[in-house]
C-alpha cells in the first residue's frame, strides 16, 4: 500500500487523486484511511473508531496567516469531513497523519424488470 503525508501542501494532490476516481467514470464515491505511521499499521482513531475506508464528503484547506489581535502565526491545515459527518483536521508540524484513498465502485441499478 502507497501512503502519501497528509498535510496541506498534498491538498493539490489529494485533490487531483479524488477526481481522478470520479472521472474514470467507475466510482460513485472515494474512501479515505488515515493512519499515524508510514508504514500503515496504525489507524487515526476518533469518537467514531478507526478511519479506515471513510467515505469523504469534502477536503478544506486553510493556509497559515496571523492573527491580527495577537501577532501569533496559526499553521496551515488540512481537514478532511466524512459523510457521517465527523471530520479530521491535520495541523502542519503538528500532526504527522498519512493516508490511502480507494475508490468505491460504482454499482449500476435497473429498475422495472418485473412485470405486472
Amino acid at each position: 500500500m502507497s501512503l502519501t503525508q497528509l498535510n496541506s501542501s498534498c491538498y493539490d494532490t489529494i485533490n487531483s487523486e479524488v477526481n481522478a476516481f470520479f472521472t474514470s467514470g467507475n466510482y460513485s464515491g472515494v474512501n479515505i484511511s488515515i493512519f499515524t505511521d508510514a508504514e500503515g499499521t496504525t489507524f487515526l482513531t476518533d469518537s467514531i473508531g478507526n478511519i479506515d475506508a471513510r467515505r469523504i464528503a469534502s477536503i478544506n484547506h486553510v493556509a497559515s496567516y496571523e492573527d491580527k489581535e495577537t501577532g501569533l502565526t496559526t499553521n496551515p491545515t488540512i481537514t478532511i469531513t466524512f459523510l457521517d459527518e465527523s471530520s479530521v483536521t491535520a495541523v502542519d508540524t503538528v500532526h504527522t497523519y498519512y493516508y490511502s484513498l480507494t475508490g468505491v465502485p460504482y454499482v449500476p441499478r435497473t429498475f422495472g424488470t418485473g412485470t405486472l
